[in-house]
Protein backbone atom coordinates (compact mmCIF):
# COMPACT_ATOMS: atom_id res chain seq x y z
CA UNK A 1 0.00 0.00 0.00
CA UNK A 2 1.10 3.55 -0.64
CA UNK A 3 2.53 5.37 2.34
CA UNK A 4 1.59 8.75 0.88
CA UNK A 5 -1.75 8.89 2.67
CA UNK A 6 -2.72 12.37 3.89
CA UNK A 7 -3.70 12.78 7.50
CA UNK A 8 -7.42 13.09 8.23
CA UNK A 9 -9.05 15.42 8.78
CA UNK A 10 -6.74 17.71 6.81
CA UNK A 11 -5.77 20.99 8.44
CA UNK A 12 -6.42 23.81 6.02
CA UNK A 13 -5.95 27.17 7.73
CA UNK A 14 -4.83 28.72 4.44
CA UNK A 15 -4.64 27.62 0.82
CA UNK A 16 -2.94 24.27 0.53
CA UNK A 17 0.49 24.30 -1.05
CA UNK A 18 1.13 22.37 -4.25
CA UNK A 19 3.28 19.95 -2.29
CA UNK A 20 0.31 19.20 -0.04
CA UNK A 21 -1.79 18.36 -3.07
CA UNK A 22 0.90 16.01 -4.31
CA UNK A 23 0.30 13.44 -1.57
CA UNK A 24 -3.46 13.55 -2.16
CA UNK A 25 -3.41 12.65 -5.82
CA UNK A 26 -4.88 9.35 -6.91
CA UNK A 27 -2.55 6.42 -6.25
CA UNK A 28 -2.32 3.71 -8.92
CA UNK A 29 -0.29 1.06 -7.03
CA UNK A 30 0.71 -0.34 -10.44
CA UNK A 31 -2.92 -1.04 -11.35
CA UNK A 32 -4.13 1.11 -14.23
CA UNK A 33 -7.65 1.42 -15.61
CA UNK A 34 -9.77 3.79 -17.68
CA UNK A 35 -11.08 5.23 -14.42
CA UNK A 36 -7.58 5.88 -13.11
CA UNK A 37 -6.49 7.52 -16.37
CA UNK A 38 -9.56 9.80 -16.39
CA UNK A 39 -8.94 10.82 -12.78
CA UNK A 40 -5.25 11.37 -13.41
CA UNK A 41 -6.03 13.55 -16.44
CA UNK A 42 -8.31 15.83 -14.40
CA UNK A 43 -5.80 16.05 -11.56
CA UNK A 44 -3.06 17.02 -14.00
CA UNK A 45 -5.21 19.79 -15.45
CA UNK A 46 -5.95 21.06 -11.95
CA UNK A 47 -2.25 20.94 -11.10
CA UNK A 48 -1.35 22.90 -14.23
CA UNK A 49 -3.87 25.62 -13.36
CA UNK A 50 -2.63 25.92 -9.79
CA UNK A 51 1.02 25.78 -10.79
CA UNK A 52 0.46 28.66 -13.24
CA UNK A 53 -1.07 30.96 -10.62
CA UNK A 54 1.53 32.75 -8.46
CA UNK A 55 0.96 32.01 -4.76
CA UNK A 56 0.61 35.71 -4.00
CA UNK A 57 -2.11 36.21 -6.65
CA UNK A 58 -5.52 36.20 -4.92
CA UNK A 59 -8.53 34.30 -6.17
CA UNK A 60 -10.97 36.59 -7.96
CA UNK A 61 -14.65 36.23 -8.84
CA UNK A 62 -15.04 37.75 -12.31
CA UNK A 63 -18.44 39.14 -11.39
CA UNK A 64 -18.88 41.66 -14.22
CA UNK A 65 -17.86 39.11 -16.87
CA UNK A 66 -20.36 36.58 -15.51
CA UNK A 67 -23.17 39.13 -15.38
CA UNK A 68 -22.48 40.26 -18.95
CA UNK A 69 -22.39 36.67 -20.24
CA UNK A 70 -25.60 35.74 -18.42
CA UNK A 71 -27.49 38.85 -19.53
CA UNK A 72 -26.67 38.08 -23.17
CA UNK A 73 -28.11 34.60 -22.75
CA UNK A 74 -31.25 35.96 -21.13
CA UNK A 75 -31.92 37.87 -24.36
CA UNK A 76 -31.13 35.03 -26.75
CA UNK A 77 -29.39 31.67 -26.89
CA UNK A 78 -26.42 31.22 -29.22
CA UNK A 79 -26.50 29.21 -32.44
CA UNK A 80 -26.49 25.49 -31.90
CA UNK A 81 -28.87 25.67 -28.95
CA UNK A 82 -31.76 23.87 -30.66
CA UNK A 83 -31.52 21.06 -28.13
CA UNK A 84 -32.39 23.61 -25.44
CA UNK A 85 -35.90 24.01 -26.83
CA UNK A 86 -37.36 21.74 -24.13
CA UNK A 87 -35.17 23.42 -21.51
CA UNK A 88 -36.30 27.00 -22.00
CA UNK A 89 -37.66 27.21 -18.46
CA UNK A 90 -34.47 25.72 -17.06
CA UNK A 91 -32.31 28.12 -19.05
CA UNK A 92 -34.28 31.02 -17.58
CA UNK A 93 -33.90 29.64 -14.05
CA UNK A 94 -30.16 29.02 -14.38
CA UNK A 95 -29.64 32.58 -15.63
CA UNK A 96 -31.97 34.41 -13.23
CA UNK A 97 -30.70 32.51 -10.19
CA UNK A 98 -27.06 33.09 -11.15
CA UNK A 99 -27.69 36.81 -11.60
CA UNK A 100 -29.39 36.96 -8.20
CA UNK A 101 -26.44 35.31 -6.46
CA UNK A 102 -24.07 37.71 -8.19
CA UNK A 103 -26.11 40.64 -6.91
CA UNK A 104 -27.05 41.84 -10.39
CA UNK A 105 -30.26 43.76 -11.03
CA UNK A 106 -32.46 42.46 -13.83
CA UNK A 107 -34.10 45.45 -15.57
CA UNK A 108 -37.88 45.58 -15.12
CA UNK A 109 -38.59 45.43 -18.89
CA UNK A 110 -36.38 42.34 -19.18
CA UNK A 111 -38.06 40.66 -16.21
CA UNK A 112 -41.47 41.43 -17.71
CA UNK A 113 -40.36 39.93 -21.03
CA UNK A 114 -39.36 36.71 -19.26
CA UNK A 115 -42.68 36.53 -17.37
CA UNK A 116 -44.68 36.92 -20.57
CA UNK A 117 -42.58 34.30 -22.35
CA UNK A 118 -42.96 31.77 -19.53
CA UNK A 119 -46.72 32.31 -19.53
CA UNK A 120 -46.82 30.72 -22.98
CA UNK A 121 -45.58 27.45 -21.43
CA UNK A 122 -48.83 26.92 -19.48
CA UNK A 123 -50.95 23.89 -20.31
CA UNK A 124 -54.56 25.13 -20.04
CA UNK A 125 -55.99 21.60 -20.02
CA UNK A 126 -54.02 19.60 -17.43
CA UNK A 127 -52.32 22.49 -15.64
CA UNK A 128 -48.63 22.98 -15.01
CA UNK A 129 -46.02 24.09 -17.50
CA UNK A 130 -44.19 22.48 -20.39
CA UNK A 131 -40.60 22.99 -21.46
CA UNK A 132 -41.64 25.60 -24.01
CA UNK A 133 -44.67 26.96 -25.86
CA UNK A 134 -47.08 24.21 -26.89
CA UNK A 135 -45.19 21.45 -25.07
CA UNK A 136 -46.73 18.92 -22.68
CA UNK A 137 -46.72 19.63 -18.97
CA UNK A 138 -43.80 18.22 -17.00
CA UNK A 139 -43.01 18.49 -13.29
CA UNK A 140 -39.39 19.46 -13.86
CA UNK A 141 -40.43 22.10 -16.39
CA UNK A 142 -43.09 23.38 -14.00
CA UNK A 143 -40.47 23.58 -11.26
CA UNK A 144 -38.07 25.55 -13.45
CA UNK A 145 -40.77 28.05 -14.44
CA UNK A 146 -42.03 28.57 -10.88
CA UNK A 147 -38.51 29.00 -9.53
CA UNK A 148 -37.65 31.47 -12.28
CA UNK A 149 -40.72 33.53 -11.43
CA UNK A 150 -39.78 33.41 -7.75
CA UNK A 151 -36.25 34.45 -8.63
CA UNK A 152 -37.55 37.45 -10.55
CA UNK A 153 -39.67 38.24 -7.51
CA UNK A 154 -41.77 40.97 -9.14
CA UNK A 155 -45.49 41.26 -8.47
CA UNK A 156 -46.14 40.54 -12.15
CA UNK A 157 -44.08 37.35 -11.92
CA UNK A 158 -45.69 36.02 -8.75
CA UNK A 159 -49.22 36.98 -9.78
CA UNK A 160 -48.77 35.00 -13.01
CA UNK A 161 -48.56 31.71 -11.06
CA UNK A 162 -51.88 29.83 -11.26
CA UNK A 163 -51.77 27.71 -8.11
CA UNK A 164 -55.14 26.10 -8.86
CA UNK A 165 -54.03 24.60 -12.18
CA UNK A 166 -50.66 23.75 -10.65
CA UNK A 167 -52.40 21.75 -7.91
CA UNK A 168 -54.48 19.95 -10.53
CA UNK A 169 -51.37 18.84 -12.40
CA UNK A 170 -49.44 17.81 -9.28
CA UNK A 171 -52.30 15.59 -8.09
CA UNK A 172 -52.49 13.91 -11.49
CA UNK A 173 -48.80 13.01 -11.22
CA UNK A 174 -49.15 11.50 -7.72
CA UNK A 175 -48.65 7.70 -7.55
CA UNK A 176 -49.98 5.12 -5.09
CA UNK A 177 -46.51 4.38 -3.64
CA UNK A 178 -46.04 8.04 -2.68
CA UNK A 179 -43.88 8.95 -5.67
CA UNK A 180 -44.67 11.26 -8.59
CA UNK A 181 -44.41 10.87 -12.35
CA UNK A 182 -42.61 13.65 -14.18
CA UNK A 183 -45.30 13.66 -16.87
CA UNK A 184 -48.09 11.52 -18.28
CA UNK A 185 -46.38 8.24 -19.16
CA UNK A 186 -43.08 9.53 -17.79
CA UNK A 187 -40.73 8.03 -15.23
CA UNK A 188 -41.13 8.16 -11.47
CA UNK A 189 -38.15 9.19 -9.38
CA UNK A 190 -37.16 11.40 -6.48
CA UNK A 191 -36.49 14.37 -8.76
CA UNK A 192 -40.18 14.48 -9.65
CA UNK A 193 -41.09 14.29 -5.96
CA UNK A 194 -38.80 17.15 -5.03
CA UNK A 195 -40.13 19.31 -7.86
CA UNK A 196 -43.73 18.66 -6.80
CA UNK A 197 -43.20 19.15 -3.06
CA UNK A 198 -40.97 22.19 -3.52
CA UNK A 199 -43.31 24.21 -5.72
CA UNK A 200 -46.36 23.09 -3.72
CA UNK A 201 -44.66 24.35 -0.58
CA UNK A 202 -43.69 27.70 -2.09
CA UNK A 203 -47.15 28.60 -3.40
CA UNK A 204 -48.90 27.46 -0.22
CA UNK A 205 -50.47 24.21 -1.42
CA UNK A 206 -49.13 22.22 1.54
CA UNK A 207 -51.31 24.23 3.89
CA UNK A 208 -54.54 23.61 1.98
CA UNK A 209 -57.13 20.86 2.14
CA UNK A 210 -55.30 18.88 -0.56
CA UNK A 211 -52.00 18.81 1.35
CA UNK A 212 -52.43 15.24 2.61
CA UNK A 213 -53.06 13.97 -0.92
CA UNK A 214 -49.82 15.58 -2.09
CA UNK A 215 -47.58 14.43 0.77
CA UNK A 216 -49.03 10.96 1.41
CA UNK A 217 -46.29 8.31 1.29
CA UNK A 218 -43.50 10.72 0.37
CA UNK A 219 -41.33 10.09 3.43
CA UNK A 220 -41.58 6.31 3.13
CA UNK A 221 -40.69 6.52 -0.56
CA UNK A 222 -37.57 8.57 0.18
CA UNK A 223 -36.64 6.06 2.88
CA UNK A 224 -36.75 3.28 0.28
CA UNK A 225 -34.10 5.11 -1.76
CA UNK A 226 -31.28 4.89 0.79
CA UNK A 227 -28.56 2.48 -0.25
CA UNK A 228 -26.09 0.41 1.73
CA UNK A 229 -23.54 3.23 1.49
CA UNK A 230 -25.88 5.84 2.98
CA UNK A 231 -26.63 7.88 -0.14
CA UNK A 232 -29.96 8.14 -1.93
CA UNK A 233 -30.69 6.84 -5.41
CA UNK A 234 -33.28 8.09 -7.87
CA UNK A 235 -35.54 5.09 -7.32
CA UNK A 236 -35.45 2.04 -5.02
CA UNK A 237 -32.33 -0.04 -5.65
CA UNK A 238 -30.57 2.60 -7.74
CA UNK A 239 -27.00 3.80 -7.17
CA UNK A 240 -26.50 6.60 -4.65
CA UNK A 241 -26.23 9.94 -6.42
CA UNK A 242 -25.55 13.50 -5.31
CA UNK A 243 -28.46 15.11 -7.12
CA UNK A 244 -30.93 12.48 -5.97
CA UNK A 245 -29.61 12.67 -2.41
CA UNK A 246 -30.29 16.40 -2.45
CA UNK A 247 -33.79 15.94 -3.85
CA UNK A 248 -34.69 13.31 -1.27
CA UNK A 249 -33.22 15.13 1.70
CA UNK A 250 -34.66 18.53 0.74
CA UNK A 251 -38.07 16.90 0.35
CA UNK A 252 -37.83 15.51 3.87
CA UNK A 253 -36.79 18.92 5.22
CA UNK A 254 -39.85 20.55 3.65
CA UNK A 255 -42.08 17.84 5.13
CA UNK A 256 -40.29 17.93 8.50
CA UNK A 257 -39.56 14.19 8.16
CA UNK A 258 -35.75 14.06 8.43
CA UNK A 259 -35.91 11.02 10.69
CA UNK A 260 -37.25 8.95 7.79
CA UNK A 261 -33.67 8.20 6.68
CA UNK A 262 -30.43 7.33 8.44
CA UNK A 263 -28.95 10.82 8.42
CA UNK A 264 -25.70 9.64 9.96
CA UNK A 265 -25.10 7.24 7.08
CA UNK A 266 -26.03 9.93 4.56
CA UNK A 267 -23.60 12.32 6.21
CA UNK A 268 -20.82 9.73 5.97
CA UNK A 269 -21.59 9.30 2.27
CA UNK A 270 -21.60 13.06 1.66
CA UNK A 271 -18.27 13.58 3.44
CA UNK A 272 -16.64 11.00 1.16
CA UNK A 273 -17.79 12.80 -2.00
CA UNK A 274 -15.32 15.69 -1.60
CA UNK A 275 -12.22 15.12 -3.70
CA UNK A 276 -9.08 15.33 -1.60
CA UNK A 277 -6.96 16.74 -4.42
CA UNK A 278 -9.32 18.91 -6.48
CA UNK A 279 -11.41 20.21 -3.57
CA UNK A 280 -14.75 19.97 -5.39
CA UNK A 281 -17.33 17.21 -5.09
CA UNK A 282 -18.07 14.15 -7.18
CA UNK A 283 -21.65 13.00 -7.62
CA UNK A 284 -21.11 9.27 -7.25
CA UNK A 285 -18.48 6.91 -5.92
CA UNK A 286 -15.46 6.57 -8.21
CA UNK A 287 -16.56 9.41 -10.50
CA UNK A 288 -14.83 12.64 -11.46
CA UNK A 289 -15.17 16.03 -9.80
CA UNK A 290 -18.00 18.18 -11.17
CA UNK A 291 -18.77 21.78 -10.25
CA UNK A 292 -22.55 21.24 -10.20
CA UNK A 293 -22.16 18.97 -7.16
CA UNK A 294 -20.70 21.94 -5.32
CA UNK A 295 -24.35 22.63 -4.56
CA UNK A 296 -26.07 19.26 -4.81
CA UNK A 297 -23.65 17.58 -2.41
CA UNK A 298 -22.47 20.74 -0.65
CA UNK A 299 -26.05 21.59 0.35
CA UNK A 300 -26.44 18.26 2.15
CA UNK A 301 -24.38 19.60 5.05
CA UNK A 302 -26.61 22.55 5.96
CA UNK A 303 -29.69 20.41 5.37
CA UNK A 304 -28.42 17.67 7.68
CA UNK A 305 -27.53 20.37 10.18
CA UNK A 306 -31.25 21.15 10.51
CA UNK A 307 -31.84 17.82 12.23
CA UNK A 308 -32.27 17.84 15.97
CA UNK A 309 -29.22 16.34 17.68
CA UNK A 310 -27.13 16.93 14.57
CA UNK A 311 -23.41 16.75 15.40
CA UNK A 312 -21.87 20.06 16.40
CA UNK A 313 -19.61 21.71 13.85
CA UNK A 314 -21.43 20.46 10.75
CA UNK A 315 -19.79 23.21 8.71
CA UNK A 316 -16.40 21.67 9.53
CA UNK A 317 -17.30 18.33 7.97
CA UNK A 318 -16.39 19.52 4.49
CA UNK A 319 -13.48 21.68 3.40
CA UNK A 320 -15.19 24.93 2.44
CA UNK A 321 -11.93 26.66 1.50
CA UNK A 322 -11.00 23.86 -0.89
CA UNK A 323 -14.49 23.93 -2.44
CA UNK A 324 -14.31 27.68 -2.96
CA UNK A 325 -10.87 27.34 -4.49
CA UNK A 326 -12.06 24.67 -6.95
CA UNK A 327 -15.01 26.80 -8.07
CA UNK A 328 -13.01 30.02 -8.51
CA UNK A 329 -9.77 28.55 -9.77
CA UNK A 330 -10.77 25.52 -11.83
CA UNK A 331 -14.42 25.91 -12.81
CA UNK A 332 -14.54 29.67 -13.45
CA UNK A 333 -13.62 31.18 -16.82
CA UNK A 334 -12.21 34.70 -17.01
CA UNK A 335 -14.49 35.67 -19.91
CA UNK A 336 -17.61 34.64 -17.99
CA UNK A 337 -19.36 31.43 -17.03
CA UNK A 338 -18.40 28.27 -15.19
CA UNK A 339 -17.61 24.79 -16.43
CA UNK A 340 -17.87 21.27 -15.09
CA UNK A 341 -14.12 20.73 -14.76
CA UNK A 342 -10.91 21.81 -16.52
CA UNK A 343 -10.99 20.70 -20.15
CA UNK A 344 -14.74 21.21 -20.61
CA UNK A 345 -16.77 24.18 -21.85
CA UNK A 346 -18.80 26.67 -19.83
CA UNK A 347 -22.58 26.34 -19.75
CA UNK A 348 -25.57 27.83 -17.96
CA UNK A 349 -26.33 24.83 -15.77
CA UNK A 350 -22.86 24.49 -14.30
CA UNK A 351 -22.65 28.26 -13.85
CA UNK A 352 -25.83 28.19 -11.76
CA UNK A 353 -24.87 25.33 -9.47
CA UNK A 354 -21.22 26.34 -9.17
CA UNK A 355 -22.35 29.73 -7.86
CA UNK A 356 -24.82 28.05 -5.49
CA UNK A 357 -22.01 25.85 -4.21
CA UNK A 358 -19.79 28.89 -3.79
CA UNK A 359 -22.54 30.43 -1.67
CA UNK A 360 -22.70 27.27 0.46
CA UNK A 361 -18.93 27.40 0.97
CA UNK A 362 -18.95 31.07 1.95
CA UNK A 363 -22.09 31.33 4.07
CA UNK A 364 -22.42 27.88 5.60
CA UNK A 365 -18.91 26.49 5.36
CA UNK A 366 -17.43 29.84 6.36
CA UNK A 367 -14.77 29.77 3.68
CA UNK A 368 -12.36 32.66 4.05
CA UNK A 369 -12.94 35.06 1.17
CA UNK A 370 -12.40 38.60 0.02
CA UNK A 371 -15.59 40.67 0.31
CA UNK A 372 -15.31 41.39 -3.41
CA UNK A 373 -15.78 37.67 -4.09
CA UNK A 374 -18.86 37.23 -1.93
CA UNK A 375 -22.09 36.02 -3.49
CA UNK A 376 -25.52 36.18 -1.91
CA UNK A 377 -26.63 33.59 0.62
CA UNK A 378 -28.56 30.75 -0.99
CA UNK A 379 -31.42 28.87 0.66
CA UNK A 380 -30.15 25.25 0.67
CA UNK A 381 -33.65 23.76 0.44
CA UNK A 382 -35.03 25.71 -2.52
CA UNK A 383 -31.78 26.88 -4.18
CA UNK A 384 -32.99 30.47 -4.39
CA UNK A 385 -31.25 33.50 -2.94
CA UNK A 386 -32.37 33.75 0.67
CA UNK A 387 -33.75 37.27 0.34
CA UNK A 388 -35.86 36.18 -2.64
CA UNK A 389 -37.38 33.08 -1.04
CA UNK A 390 -38.24 34.99 2.13
CA UNK A 391 -40.13 37.58 0.07
CA UNK A 392 -41.90 34.91 -1.99
CA UNK A 393 -43.07 33.01 1.10
CA UNK A 394 -44.42 36.22 2.58
CA UNK A 395 -46.20 37.04 -0.68
CA UNK A 396 -48.00 33.70 -0.92
CA UNK A 397 -48.86 33.66 2.77
CA UNK A 398 -51.05 36.70 2.10
CA UNK A 399 -52.77 35.44 -1.05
Amino acid sequence: MSTNTPSYPPSVPTERELTDFGVQRVQHENIFSDTWHAQHYVEQRVFDIRHARPPEKPLVLFREKHVSWLMRHLQYLPRGSESFDVLQGWSCFWIVHSLNLLGATIPVPTASMVVKHLATFKDPVVGGYGGGPGQSSHLASSFSVIMTLCGLGTEEALMSIDSVSLLRFILQMKQADGSFRVSFGGETDVRAMYCAICIASIVGLLKGVEAEKITRGCASYVKSLQGFDGGLGGEPGAESHGGNSFCGLATLVILDELDAVDTGALLDWAVMRQMAYEGGFQGRTNKLVDSCYSFWVGSLFPLLGLKARAPAGMSKLFDADALQRYVLECAQLENGGFRDKPGTSRDLMHSCYALSGLSIAQHFGEAKHDAKNEVKKVDPVFNIAEDKINYVKEFFSQT
